[in-house]
């Protein structure tokens, strides 16, 4: 049986890609059908803000990206809790897990990603958990009423915040970090020691160069033989794309469902966008991309002829981590020498680091810790490749004279 007997644009998963896909399609045409697939009971919400949920009484509800109405003022037709089980090429139909048929003009894949959990030995244990949606946070939660000790494996951005978040609920945390430092791709080395000092004060015990062997009844042992003690084991140790979908349905796919600039998939009228897309060779993976993909997504399916382009620009990250802000874009990470200039200003005792990275006169990257003033400048800055005047550069002596130049060359060029 069908929901709809008028073919529509079909967008199958609700993350910021899905989100913005519905966007993108109401942008260039208000009467088409559209229908979201999602097989979470609830509607889009902020996944990085899943850690609030940990031990709290807060609801997804309480961090959802847009209110119920906002879908209904947009015609949406949402799903939720259904999983589609198939796309059906020859019939252009995408197939529900009830064995319902969805007839579609278009097709928008923003089925996300999965968390990936290291195959080590004992990870099948009882206690051991993953953190990727509202209902894996209330598993954990409740898990850790019965614990005194928690090992959180991965400390990127969510294993941070949600090692901060259960050391709240008066246990013992152990935060496991693979590289020598924190958030490496993203921070410089005094940052990431600005962030280190954050997590000590918390309780935290910080252990760098931990590479996992296997998961053990009592926690986590290490290479070299040494256990880390954790009734409850949490993995943050990135994602996956979910392309089996594609791949049923025959559209190419490599790492992630590949896409070209339209986010056109090998099969035209279906479309691919955010963590399960792979653009240029690359997954998506972080917000900001799947949202500019999920918009030019979702203007393509609705849209017949002329054709709107996704165009990447430097990664960049706005987290607020451990209660302390963090804005990152482009090269922030890189160190004088080799082309670069940096130019910094810190604050040792209010937290704050501010750094500005150029490449000759050019402007490729940025960093704002504890303090975001101007992020939206530098990121404008990065994103557009703003040259600075020379003859001012060899005459600036601090991080504001250089950033009031940024202003002044941004409005110029606007």
């Amino acid at each position: 049986m069908n929901h709809s007997a008028e073919p529509g644009i079909v967008i199958i998963g609700l993350g910021p890609a899905g989100l913005m896909a519905l966007e993108g399609a109401r942008d260039h045409n208000g009467d088409v059908p559209v229908t979201i697939v999602s097989g979470e009971p609830h509607y889009a919400y902020f996944r990085p803000r899943l850690s609030h949920l940990l031990g709290s009484e807060i609801l997804p509800e309480q961090i959802a990206v847009k209110p119920r109405v906002w879908y209904e003022e947009r015609g949406a037709n949402v799903l939720l809790g259904r999983t589609a089980r198939a796309i059906d090429i020859e019939h252009r139909a995408v197939v529900l897990d009830d064995g319902a048929s969805l007839p579609a003009q278009a097709v928008v894949m923003a089925c996300g990603s999965s968390p990936f959990i290291p195959p080590l030995p004992g990870r099948d244990r009882e206690g051991v958990f993953s953190l990727r949606t509202a209902a894996d946070a209330r598993a954990i939660t409740e898990a850790c009423r019965r614990a005194r000790t928690v090992c959180v494996v991965g400390a990127g951005p969510l294993g941070l915040e949600a090692a901060w978040a259960l050391a709240k609920l008066d246990l013992k945390v152990h935060l496991l970090e693979h590289g020598s430092r924190l958030l490496a791709k993203m921070l410089d080395e005094p940052a990431s020691q600005m962030l280190a000092d954050i997590v000590a004060r918390a309780g935290i015990e910080l252990h760098l160069s931990a590479s996992s062997e296997s998961v053990t009844p009592h926690g986590v042992r290490l290479a070299g033989g040494r256990e880390v003690p954790g009734e409850v084991v949490l993995f943050s140790t990135g994602v996956r794309p979910n392309p089996e979908l594609a791949r049923l349905a025959g559209i190419s796919v490599n790492r992630g469902v590949v896409v070209d600039a339209h986010m056109r998939t090998s099969e035209p009228w279906i479309f691919a966008a955010g963590d399960v897309a792979e653009f240029a060779g690359a997954p998506g993976g972080i917000w900001p991309v799947a949202m500019g993909q999920g918009k030019v997504a979702g203007a393509n399916a609705a849209t017949a002829g002329a054709l709107t382009e996704y165009t990447a620009v430097p990664p960049s990250y706005t987290l607020m981590v451990m209660g302390t802000r963090i804005f990152t874009i482009g090269e922030a990470q890189a160190e004088e020498g080799a082309g670069l200039t940096t130019i910094v200003s810190e604050d040792a005792a209010r937290g704050i680091r501010r750094k500005l990275v150029l490449r000759g006169s050019r402007l490729v990257g940025g960093l704002l810790f504890g303090d975001l003033a101007k992020s939206d400048k530098i990121r404008d800055g990065v994103e557009r490749g703003i040259e600075l005047p020379v003859a001012e550069l060899g005459t600036a002596s601090d991080y504001s004279q250089v950033m009031e130049m940024l202003v002044r060359a941004l409005t110029a060029s606007a």
